[in-house]
């Protein structure tokens, strides 16, 4: 729609609100006209919303400074007289930005018709829940609920449906899955079926609810996981058991101890622990490593979140325990060596002490310059893990190094060994001489 706006006289369009600083005497050409696009998000809505608008003549003497509101799409003409204009545009809601900000010049010639001056607005939803549902045997109906300040929704989704909510304030809200059968869990973060987030005001929050389901006979259990954090590393030992020898992965997050991620991309997922750990009849262990580089504050209040699956698809029953939370003490390196054999291999060899003798694994790594695994050069080494779960005990094997897949001698700076024990402590050690 089009709004001629005449300012002699101003009351007789009848807009939503006008204010004139200095009023021009004067009606026809030329024309400012005020063309906003606006691009909206699916289910947005902007019924009865109104933008505001300052023109003022940027040329002396200035004859015209006015602010007046409108209906959000409607396009406004003003009879000006030949001169240089800012408009300004605000009071559009938080989630709808103004492409190029909200100020524009515009240049009325003398003998020219219309000047037009443009915005592109473009609207974002204020809640998409992503819902994701696997594993054996998932209902084919989920009952929701989704609640906030002076708002409570209920309804049913199919597995893997997109809920789209757009005319809910910002705010913080939480969603429920009820009647979810007992063999389901919640993946993502949840405390009790309920997942908990804020919206903001600029909208286009995107909340993923993920569940898994699980054959209960079968799915892996965890028997013990101990975990701690010191000098910028963390270190998990897990024993668990699985009747069906078929553990696949361990999923681990160091969170804020109500299921929220404090790692830069979410939990990290390490795979293969039933032919990488150390096989036990029909239980099994394994030690991993994360460097995390946590200020020792944040660690202290942190927590474990551990999760197993197998390759049925079946998983574990979800652990969220402080991070440190390890039991007897530490290992201790008593010697490391690390040697290039010749150009193509690196052998490491090292001696430990633990009062418990209860050393679980060992997780290898190495240094090289700087970009030299491919990735844009940023001033620190790179850094390379030989396999995403420790080695069994204390034998790690060589590396083959110079070949397609690793970059040569040259490259190679140092290399650097954790040992983890039973108790969940673990100790560090680095060589950076590889040369003797």
């Amino acid at each position: 729609m089009s709004r001629l706006l005449r300012l002699v006289p101003l009351v007789a369009l009848a807009l939503v609100s006008c204010r004139e600083s200095v009023a021009p005497r004067r009606i026809g050409p030329p024309y400012l006209a005020i063309v906003p696009r606006w691009t909206t998000a699916p289910e947005a809505r902007l019924s009865g919303a109104v933008s505001r608008y300052r023109v003022t003549m940027l040329s002396t003497p200035s004859t015209l400074d006015t602010t007046f509101y409108i209906a959000v799409r409607d396009t406004v003409i003003l009879s000006v007289e030949p001169a240089t204009y800012e408009i300004e545009l605000d009071n559009v809601p938080d989630r709808c930005p103004v492409r190029d900000g909200g100020k524009r010049l515009a240049v009325v010639a003398p003998g020219a018709s219309t000047a037009i001056v443009r915005y592109s607005i473009s609207c974002r939803v204020m809640l998409t829940v992503q819902l994701s549902m696997q594993g054996i045997n998932p209902p084919t109906n989920l009952r929701w609920r989704l609640v906030g300040d002076r708002v409570s929704r209920l309804g049913n989704a199919t597995p893997n449906d997109t809920l789209v909510f757009d005319d809910i304030p910002a705010g913080p809200y939480t969603i429920e899955l009820r009647e979810l059968p007992s063999n389901c869990q919640i993946t993502t973060p949840s405390k009790d079926r309920t997942q908990s987030f804020d919206i903001p005001a600029t909208g286009d929050r995107y909340v993923q609810v993920a569940v898994e389901c699980y054959d209960p006979p079968a799915r892996p259990r965890i028997l013990k996981a101990y975990s701690s954090y010191a000098d910028g590393a963390a270190a998990l030992y897990v024993k668990y058991y699985d009747g069906q020898y078929d553990g696949d992965a361990v999923v681990w997050d160091i969170t804020n101890c109500s299921g929220i991620s404090l790692l830069p991309t979410g939990g990290v997922t390490r795979r293969v622990i039933s032919s990488g750990g150390l096989i036990l009849r029909d239980t099994m262990e394994f030690g991993i490593v994360l460097e995390p580089t946590f200020a020792a504050s944040v660690a202290a209040n942190a927590c474990s979140r551990i999760r197993l699956i197998d390759r049925g698809g079946n998983s574990s029953d979800i652990i969220e325990q402080p991070l440190n939370f390890s039991t007897g003490t530490a290992p201790r390196f008593t010697t490391l060596n690390s040697l290039f054999i010749g150009f193509g291999a690196i052998e490491t060899t090292f001696s430990a002490d633990d009062a418990e003798q209860d050393i679980a694994a060992t997780v290898v790594g190495y240094t090289l310059r700087d970009g030299a695994l491919g990735s844009p050069p940023n001033g620190a080494e790179d850094k390379i893990f030989a396999r995403s779960i420790g080695y069994p005990g204390l034998t790690v094997p060589g590396v083959q190094i110079g070949t397609s897949n690793l970059p040569p001698a040259t490259d190679w700076r140092s290399t650097f060994v954790y040992i983890i024990d039973r108790g969940g402590n673990f100790a560090r050690s680095q060589d950076r001489d590889l040369t003797r």
